[in-house]
């Protein structure tokens, strides 16, 4: 056999096609002795004219191909290892970003919480206050107007007083002109006194003199009360 023929398992290898394909072609052009031979009940294929309908690849052609796809899939490694990377480190970066907002919120959480105690602790305050003003004006105006009526009262004790003190007064004074007229009128009408006569009128001048004391403290007090007054 020479080298431009090849069997079919040999044409598979060369062209990297399948088997069928290559029995396919064997099909086609069996009738052709320049392109396919059958010999001890084998077929055989020229390398030449396979070669026109599939790429014939040699040993070394081989090898570089395998070669080059392992650099290729090398390459396509360490692509998709750069984009897996790329991905955990977006992963990352979102996962970052996530917790800064959170921690964004919490602070501004916070910061809410604060000013909501600094707005309440001053309404306290304020409330304190107005409790406070209110409170004041309250017992304020209570003692005013516990004033005003122990004033009252006051003025009117001391009115009804001085009535009292002006009829007993004029019941002490009256009671004086009486027995002063009288005690004249009996050393009038009777030059001579008898001892009872007599006594009874020391006794009409000592209950005078009795009278006028009465009047003098009666006088006395009421200024007294008038100045404290």
């Amino acid at each position: 056999m020479q080298k431009n023929w090849v069997t079919i398992s040999e044409a598979v290898g060369l062209t990297k096609k399948s088997e069928p394909t290559i029995r396919r072609f064997v099909s086609e052009h069996k009738k052709d002795p320049k392109a396919v031979k059958k010999e001890i009940g084998k077929y055989y294929i020229n390398i030449i004219l396979l070669g026109k309908y599939y790429t014939i690849i040699t040993p070394n052609q081989n090898t570089n191909q395998t070669t080059s796809h392992d650099t290729e899939a090398k390459h396509k490694k360490e692509a998709m290892q750069i984009a897996y990377n790329s991905e955990i480190t977006k992963a990352k970066d979102e996962h970052i970003k996530a917790k800064d907002k959170q921690i964004e919120l919490l602070i501004q959480n916070q910061n809410q919480k604060s000013f909501a105690w600094i707005w309440l602790t001053i309404g306290f305050v304020i409330l304190i206050i107005a409790l406070g003003i209110i409170t004041y004006y309250l017992f304020t105006g209570y003692k005013a107007e516990l004033i005003n009526n122990q004033e009252s009262k006051i003025i009117d004790i001391s009115s009804n007083h001085q009535n009292e003190v002006k009829i007993l007064k004029d019941q002490l004074i009256d009671t004086k002109k009486t027995y002063t007229v009288l005690i004249k009128e009996i050393k009038e009408t009777n030059n001579k006194l008898t001892d009872s006569q007599s006594k009874t009128i020391d006794n009409k001048e000592k209950e005078i003199e009795r009278l006028q004391k009465e009047l003098d403290k009666i006088n006395l007090k009421d200024s007294t009360d008038t100045d404290k007054t």
